[in-house]
């Protein structure tokens, strides 16, 4: 199964002082995110609070597991300096 066809990402920009561009306004697949822009830029001394969402697309054809089933996902972020 490819992963890079089927994640999304939503980034919901909730408030902003400064200069802030969100470059994901809309659910956007994650292999199709511009390189080196990211998520979100802020001006030099902005603040934003921020809500990212990650959305998986499943399929009918996908195998699952008997329930009750656990599981986790791990994102692993930072932050960049430009």
């Amino acid at each position: 199964m490819d992963w890079t066809t089927r994640l999304y990402v939503l980034v919901q920009l909730l408030s902003c002082s400064g200069g802030c561009t969100n470059h994901v306004p809309g659910v956007t697949l994650i292999s199709a995110l511009p390189d080196n822009r990211g998520l979100l830029s802020l001006s030099p001394g902005a603040t934003a609070t921020f809500r990212v969402y990650f959305l998986v697309e499943l399929s009918p054809e996908d195998t699952f597991i008997a329930f009750p089933a656990t599981g986790s996902l791990t994102f692993t972020y930072g932050y960049q300096r430009n």
